[in-house]
């Protein structure tokens, strides 16, 4: 097993098109991980006038993290692609694992609800 990208009979533009998507679905993934990850919100004082407070979801700020280091893999290996190299077996699951995790994730956190205060 010579560990290539391209088995006999894929055309050669499935890694270049599949890496590229995995590029924009990370990123996306990550903007909206990102601007979930902190909630931001005034409390009123006793006194009269607010508190600005915030809350911050560590699990989404590691996802926020994942997001942006599998898109900057994949990115990677799109530019390896591009130059006409070849992606190791393993770089290909792990990009492939963290882009699930990081779509699965964004999509269960875009459909909470928000909270109000």
């Amino acid at each position: 097993m010579s560990g290539s990208t391209t088995p006999a009979g894929q055309p050669s533009w499935v890694p270049t098109a599949l890496l590229g998507l995995m590029v924009a679905a990370c990123l996306l993934s990550g903007v909206l991980l990102t601007g979930r990850a902190v909630d931001h919100y005034l409390l009123p004082t006793p006194g009269g006038g607010t508190t600005a407070m915030s809350r911050t979801y560590l699990d989404r700020v590691v996802l926020s993290g994942l997001a942006w280091v599998t898109a900057a893999g994949a990115g990677a290996g799109l530019t390896v692609v591009l130059v006409k190299r070849s992606v190791a077996r393993w770089a290909w699951i792990a990009l492939t694992l963290g882009t699930m995790i990081v779509l699965n994730a964004a999509l269960v956190i875009a459909a909470m609800p928000q909270p109000t205060y």
